[in-house]
């Protein structure tokens, strides 16, 4: 599963970078990684009406109002388009926990992405220095 999350991670890496809403260096966040595990046990919970985790993340994480998210929807749904497609090819057999864990790696990777492009909004910028 490790290397199924590491080939999401550089793919979706790639195409943010290509739209300049990451910067190449990937910001190290311990505290907002450590919420991972709390948010996603929150949205498999209870998913309270969202329709996907992007709009639990947008609203509920980064708490991004509609506005920001518009600027943001084709980046958005080209990343879970990505993240689909790349679930898809594994052949994961429905309804086992190696395809359960391969969507959770899929929302994992998402929020890592989320997280990155808001810091890099906020102002935050990744850069190596010397």
């Amino acid at each position: 599963m490790e290397q199924f999350e590491g080939k999401l991670h550089e793919d979706l890496h790639r195409f943010l970078l290509s739209m300049k809403e990451v910067d190449e260096r990937l910001p190290e966040c311990p505290d907002v990684e450590g919420k991972w595990e709390e948010i996603a046990k929150a949205y498999m919970r209870d998913k309270r009406g969202y329709d996907s985790m992007d709009e639990y993340i947008r609203e509920e994480v980064l708490l991004l109002s509609g506005v920001d998210y518009t600027v943001l929807e084709k980046t958005v749904g080209e990343c879970a388009s990505r993240v689909y497609n790349t679930l898809m090819h594994q052949r994961f057999e429905p309804g086992t926990k190696e395809a359960f864990n391969g969507y959770v790696a899929c929302l994992h990777q998402l929020y890592l992405m989320g997280a990155a492009i808001q810091l890099k909004r906020m102002g935050y910028h990744m850069t190596i220095i010397n």
